[in-house]
């Protein structure tokens, strides 16, 4: 009973709730997944890469320079 009411993302997407305004899923070659990734903001190849070459480490590494030079 407590969670009926709940907006779990997985479930949301389940249901249809999680693609961009306007969007047909009824439409041949739908792609659920790419739509819930246009809708979440993620950039496929750009936000889910390893860490260790991710845009995150680069701009980790520069603001730890730019910290490490202010006395």
């Amino acid at each position: 009973e407590k969670y009926v009411q709940s907006w779990l993302p997985v479930h949301q997407i389940y249901q249809g709730n999680c693609f961009p305004e306007g969007t047909d899923p009824t439409v041949e070659g739908f792609d659920p997944l790419a739509a819930v990734l246009k809708y979440y903001n993620l950039e496929f190849g750009r936000d889910n890469l390893d860490f260790d070459i991710s845009e995150d480490k680069k701009n980790f590494a520069e603001w730890r320079g730019q910290a490490t030079k202010n006395a």
